[in-house]
């Protein structure tokens, strides 16, 4: 097994994964929702973006993510649930708290998806020859056709 290879492979996944996330939800926000990115600090934006691609989070989970106290978290987490962007919910046995999207927070995701998918089809013909969206077409056609193998 070439581990150099994987270490890599992970990293560069890890980085693709990460900028895409980012530069997607991000770049659509700042194009196709300019009340939401006003109203939200950079911090408050990126939980938004990780709760809609992750699900909920437990709010433990954001202490440590954001490296901050349970009690600042909690400040946090109220900011937003206060904006309507989010809401808390409570586990079967109200022993765990979770953040998740708002309804108002789901609406807005789902009202501007096809805005944002006009934004990155401009975005994908200024910066990327046919060329490269071919390979790009090619490379996730790879890709998904790997992982089906997979068990």
């Amino acid at each position: 097994m070439n581990t150099k290879f994987y270490e890599e492979f992970f990293a560069a996944a890890n980085r693709f994964v990460f900028l895409s996330n980012t530069k997607m939800a991000l770049g659509g926000m700042n194009e196709v929702n300019e009340t939401m990115r006003r109203q939200l600090t950079s911090m408050q934006q990126h939980l938004i973006i990780k709760l809609r691609n992750d699900g909920p989070m437990q709010l433990c989970k954001i202490a440590e993510f954001f490296n901050m106290k349970p009690p600042n978290a909690t400040r946090f987490a109220n900011e937003l649930v206060k904006k309507g962007w989010c809401e808390k919910r409570h586990s079967t046995n109200k022993s765990k708290v979770f953040l998740a999207l708002s309804e108002s927070g789901e609406k807005m995701f789902a009202e501007d998806k096809e805005v944002a998918r006009a934004y990155y089809i401009k975005q994908f013909e200024t910066h990327a020859t046919q060329e490269e969206r071919c390979q790009l077409l090619e490379f996730y056609n790879k890709v998904n056709e790997i992982l089906s193998r997979f068990p």
